[in-house]
């Protein structure tokens, strides 16, 4: 090629030297009749699949019920947060009062950077405080490390790191409403 010109995740690499006599695209590339004709290339995707708000939604993964990520996406700053609703590693004694919800709900956030299909968020832990209630005022503390790696506009994986509990592993996750589909793929 002797010129190239790259727009977005499109290429084009321009080939005067190129004697193809084939015309219009996907032409017939077996006649090279045509000396000095010239031709274009044009390379669509190259960056793969890329984070865009189109992803904003709440996900999960269909094997664990009853848990989930919300996943917001900030693409003047491209960060990422999430937030994680779960359960305990272990059921908690069952004489163990819970005033609202389960005593074994928790909740985690994550936030961070991204870059192409995948971000990688500092996890904080948050606890100590009561229901719509300012006192006591709860503490956040750094526990580990989520990252998020999108596969196309409905499916992910989080990849977590959580040292305070020795807990390493990976969760497939899928949209809960395929709503924001069609405006994750119109950044594509």
């Amino acid at each position: 090629g002797i010129s190239v010109a790259i727009s977005g995740d499109t290429l084009v690499v321009g080939a005067t030297g190129e004697a193809s006599n084939a015309t219009g695209v996907n032409g017939d590339q077996s006649d090279n009749s045509a000396l000095g004709a010239g031709a274009a290339y044009v390379f669509f995707d190259l960056l793969g699949f890329t984070i865009n708000p189109g992803l904003n939604d709440a996900w999960y993964n269909p094997a664990t019920a009853g848990q989930g990520f919300f996943i917001i996406v900030f693409p003047v700053i491209k960060m990422m947060f999430v937030a994680m609703f779960t359960f305990d590693t272990e059921l908690p004694d069952p004489s163990i009062p819970a005033i609202l919800g389960a005593a074994e709900q928790r909740w985690f956030t994550a936030f961070g950077v991204y870059a192409d299909n995948q971000a990688v968020l500092d996890i904080e832990m948050t606890s100590g405080g009561v229901f719509d209630s300012p006192d006591p005022a709860p503490t956040q503390e750094p526990d580990g490390t989520l990252i998020v790696e999108f596969t196309d506009c409905a499916s992910a994986s989080i990849t977590y790191d959580i040292p305070s509990i020795a807990r390493q592993g990976v969760i497939p996750i899928e949209r809960i409403a395929l709503d924001n589909v069609a405006l994750c793929e119109a950044f594509q």
